[in-house]
């Protein structure tokens, strides 16, 4: 295996061998398969080195964090296949700040009821509907439509910007991209 000089390098070997511990692997496995969290798709767990095998690391559901430094090494899979993988050795980058909405035109709570009613018009809700909900149910249904036009049309301006949540990519989008990578590896490795 090839090192980097640097120490920091060779503590993040260890780190991701202990990832790939029996023990680690079997427990990440057992709380994939409750739904707890996802598995790596490829990396140093790969048996295969090539992305056809099942990497069975746990990683967060949340986006990971960007690394300044890496460090790489040799890796010999059981085929005999050698690949040059890279470690994230060093700091991470600073978070970007959050986008905020309170005390913006964004703030469905000081939204008035007069707008707020005219809103609800725009998106085609009946007048029958409208006055029969309270201000706050009047509110959610904005919240709730302003996120699910977003999401069709990708469109920050307008009415969208009442969106809640993160609207290019959520949690159930990336598990069903998950089910499929797994099913194309599964589908791989039974031909």
């Amino acid at each position: 295996m090839l090192y980097s000089s640097s120490s920091d390098c060779l503590r993040g070997l260890i780190k991701f061998q202990i990832k790939c511990a029996p023990w680690n692997t079997t427990r990440a496995y057992i709380s994939s398969m409750k739904g707890k969290c996802l598995l790596d798709q490829t990396g140093i767990a790969d048996p295969t080195g090539c992305g056809e095998g099942f990497s069975y690391v746990r990683v967060s559901a949340k986006p990971q964090k960007a690394k300044v430094i890496f460090c790489a090494f040799e890796r010999r899979s059981r085929f005999g296949v050698v690949n040059m993988v890279s470690l994230n050795c060093q700091e991470e980058v600073p978070n970007v700040p959050k986008r905020l909405v309170t005390g913006t035109n964004a703030d469905l709570r000081k939204l008035p009821l007069k707008e707020a009613k005219e809103i609800c018009r725009d998106y085609g809700v009946r007048e029958e509907e409208i006055n029969s909900l309270s201000r706050w149910e009047i509110i959610d249904v904005i919240r709730t439509l302003s996120t699910q036009a977003a999401k069709a049309r990708s469109d920050f301006s307008g009415m969208a910007r009442f969106a809640r949540g993160n609207i290019r990519f959520n949690f159930a989008d990336m598990q069903e991209k998950y089910k499929k990578f797994c099913q194309r590896i599964f589908d791989l490795q039974n031909q």
